[in-house]
């Protein structure tokens, strides 16, 4: 297939030498936990961060209502006394939740259903960058806190919704509000009004001051870069930039006080500190946890993870490795509003030029699969089948290019076309996130393929933050990025539809009318057999337009040193959780 130059080879050995130097190479007392990260997090405030990153950290400092249990992947409270009680009063879905008695903030004073009603008001505030987290949470149309008890209260629906009850329980940070609105700003503004549905209402909340104020406020440098508070049994420390991360666990937490706290994986807090390592190279990575510099890993390289630490008996004999699955997926991202891109013949084209068996092959070693689809392979209730996949063909891509005019005008090698009274050539930029070799290996053989048929592909390595700010900003052609997904079934709309391409996680462009009806009967579907026909339709449109090059899933090399009793295998993102990591009793001789 491909080769890597020796020279270059060789300057990453050094380079990767260099950064392990700056790494602290001593072992860590069993009541730390060193955690690796790959990127540095996108910013602290748990509410706007997009990044798989920030939510992990998230989890130590913020809470849910409920969150999924690691090991039988069932929604377990947490901040909940118990499951929700789900009814319908006069037609109207209703949600009766009740916080546990002994949950409360670091001030001391008591989590209640106001601080959920609260928390509910900033996700829906205008201009506060929270449109990846606003599909899940906008069939809600009002929340009741019962006034002789405070930690009851009642989420009214608007609508029926596919998962009511779980999805305003497990995507809905709590927040203090005494934290993140000193000022008691959002108290002036109900739930209801801010949900609302109402043109005229929505028109009068986008243009007010008073929240364009708070919203500046809120997603400023404060919450982004200093302070980061929640329910969570950690609190935030430090951030060294792309360096790390310190959190240290509070003196006064609340779930020491919960009697059952050692049944849930979430109300654990064993380890006194848990630091975030950055080492923005896997292979260096690898050779700090040698080293005895890092505690945990996840995503290890699947060479080195399988070629090197599974035969390494010294090794073994200090380290866990595990190999759960990994609920996600790799792919390319494709610009569809981009005038070249918005060529469906290009897009398919592209399809046909990525060897996904090679990748297969050449990068997890036997730890994944390829996919034709976003639905996981486990997940066969809802998964299409049917769908033919795009091959790797390179005939077939000159020949689809061909029939749609695309040809080399010029003779400069690189494929034409006159588009709107301008000619255009299929010359794109590919990036993805400097350090994943596994993404950067699928943009190699994409650029390999592209260079046979008349397309310049260039290759660009970028920055963590940079990279999802581009996104963000739909300033790309292509991307090489991957979904982390849920073990439970989650809404598509997210991504998929139109209404999320400006303020959420549509990022190519994707979405027709059609496309859009069956998305929003989808979410209001309760019958099973028949919303899972409805994602095998959407899977279809979505094969046929090809916004993404679906890639591969792979399972999660998991390393977790023996340190500690805990070392989940689990499909969970990240697949470690310092904060259930007991240090192991130290057994003594009589």
């Amino acid at each position: 297939m491909f080769k890597r130059i020796f020279s270059f080879a060789l300057l990453l050995s050094f380079f990767g030498m260099y950064l392990t130097s700056c790494v602290e190479e001593v072992e860590s007392p069993a009541t730390k936990v060193r955690v690796h990260c790959l990127g540095d997090v996108q910013h602290l405030n748990p509410v706007t961060a997009t990044d798989a990153q920030s939510t992990i950290m998230g989890f130590q400092t913020h809470q849910y209502l409920y969150t999924l249990d690691p090991v039988s992947y069932d929604y377990m409270p947490v901040l909940a006394k118990q499951r929700a009680k789900v009814y319908e009063e006069e037609g109207v879905i209703k949600l009766d939740f009740e916080i546990r008695p002994e949950a409360k903030w670091d001030n001391g004073e008591q989590i209640t259903g106001q601080d959920v009603a609260f928390s509910l008001k900033l996700y829906f505030v205008p201009e506060a960058e929270t449109g990846h987290i606003k599909p899940y949470l906008d069939y809600v149309a009002d929340i009741i806190v019962d006034e002789a008890n405070p930690k009851k209260f009642t989420v009214v629906c608007k609508r029926p919704y596919m998962s009511a009850e779980t999805s305003i329980a497990a995507n809905l940070y709590v927040m203090p509000h005494h934290v993140y609105d000193p000022e008691g700003v959002l108290k002036g503004y109900s739930v209801a009004d801010l949900l609302s549905d109402d043109e005229a209402t929505k028109g009068k909340l986008k243009n007010d001051q008073t929240l364009k104020d708070y919203a500046t406020f809120f997603k400023g440098q404060k919450f982004k870069r200093e302070v980061n508070e929640g329910s969570g049994p950690y609190s935030f420390v430090s951030w060294e930039t792309n360096q790390r991360i310190k959190l240290k666990r509070k003196d006064n937490w609340w779930g020491d006080e919960v009697p059952d706290a050692e049944a849930n994986t979430w109300l654990r807090a064993y380890p006194l500190d848990i630091d975030y390592v950055t080492i923005n190279d896997l292979t260096t990575a690898v050779v700090a946890l040698k080293g005895k510099s890092l505690d945990a890993m996840h995503s290890v390289p699947n060479k080195q993870f399988i070629e090197d630490l599974k035969n390494n008996d010294d090794f073994k004999a200090k380290y866990y490795l595990k190999t759960p699955p990994l609920f996600s997926y790799d792919y390319v991202g494709i610009n569809m509003k981009e005038p070249r891109l918005a060529d469906v013949n290009v897009r398919k084209a592209l399809a046909h030029l990525m060897d996904r068996d090679e990748l297969v092959k050449t990068e997890l070693y036997g730890l994944g699969q390829s996919v034709n689809t976003f639905v996981h392979p486990a997940f066969t209730n809802r998964l299409n089948t049917e769908l033919e996949p795009y091959d790797y063909n390179i005939d077939k891509a000159k020949q689809i290019l061909a029939d749609a005019g695309w040809k080399d005008v010029d003779g400069d090698g690189v494929l034409d076309k006159e588009i709107d009274g301008e000619m255009k050539s299929l010359k794109f930029v590919i990036d993805y996130n400097n350090g994943n070799q596994r993404r950067e290996t699928s943009c190699i053989l994409l650029k390999a393929a592209c260079e046979k048929v008349g397309i310049e592909l260039e290759i660009l390595p970028m920055e963590w933050a940079s990279y999802l700010d581009k996104h963000k900003k739909k300033e790309f052609d292509l991307f090489v990025a991957g979904w982390v997904q849920s073990p439970s079934e989650s809404d598509p709309s997210q991504i998929w539809h139109t209404k999320n391409y400006v303020d959420g996680s549509n990022y190519v462009g994707f979405g027709t009318p059609e496309s859009d009806k069956l998305l929003d009967e989808l979410r209001m579907t309760v019958d099973d057999s028949t919303r899972f026909q409805m994602y095998k339709d959407l899977q279809a449109m979505i094969h046929k337009d090809v916004p993404y090059i679906f890639l591969i899933s792979q399972q999660n090399r998991v390393v977790v040193s023996k340190k500690y009793d805990a070392a989940h295998e689990t499909g969970l993102r990240s697949g470690v959780f310092p904060n259930a990591m007991a240090a192991k009793a130290v057994e003594t001789q009589d």
